[in-house]
């Protein structure tokens, strides 16, 4: 076990759980510094960040570096089951090398199917339907908010759970609690 600043080798760990992705879509590795990494290819750069209890993983096109993508965020809008098909939260009691091991290998499976081929290889046209998703997902968590102070819904608390769980269909259920409301009045 490891304390939540235990020092990971990040470049010897992404050489070795992330090849598969890396050959893919020919990324060279740059210099890390701190705990950051960067990866990139002609049209995209991945920036891998270790937190000590997990990595990030943000993305940005070539051409506009500054602008960063969460991984996290891309498979929610645009995955069924978003972030937790691929990236699950790990098992309680997991280690904190097997959490880093667990994300690099998640972060593998990612880029080995073709749930990034756009960014990877360049198109970033879906980022205004990554931006309304984000919008939607902000104005559900305030009306989860206002449901449960203001309303007392009796659903309120599993809604909750399934949000932190990672589970999408919380925002179905806000809009449907939403939609009976209005309904009503």
């Amino acid at each position: 076990m490891g304390s939540p600043n235990t020092y990971f080798d990040l470049p010897s760990f992404v050489n070795r759980y992330m090849v598969e992705g890396i050959e893919k879509y020919k990324f060279l590795q740059g210099k890390g510094y701190g705990d950051v990494l960067n990866l990139s290819n002609s049209h995209c750069i991945i920036e891998l960040q270790n937190f000590g209890e997990g990595v990030g993983f943000a993305f940005a096109a070539i051409s506009d570096p500054e602008t960063k993508f969460s991984l996290g965020e891309y498979l929610n809008a645009f995955v069924e089951g978003g972030r937790q098909k691929y990236w699950p939260k790990p098992p309680q009691g997991m280690d904190f090398q097997q959490k880093f091991i667990n994300d690099l290998l998640a972060f593998n499976l990612v880029l080995t199917s073709e749930t990034l081929a756009a960014p990877l290889a360049g198109d970033f046209s879906w980022v205004p339907k990554l931006a309304a998703f984000n919008e939607e997902f902000s104005r559900l968590s305030k009306e989860l908010t206002r449901l449960e102070i203001v309303d007392e819904h009796p659903e309120s608390d599993a809604i909750w759970n399934k949000k932190s769980d990672g589970d999408l269909t919380w925002m179905d259920d806000v809009r449907r609690i939403l939609a009976e409301q209005e309904s009503k009045s």
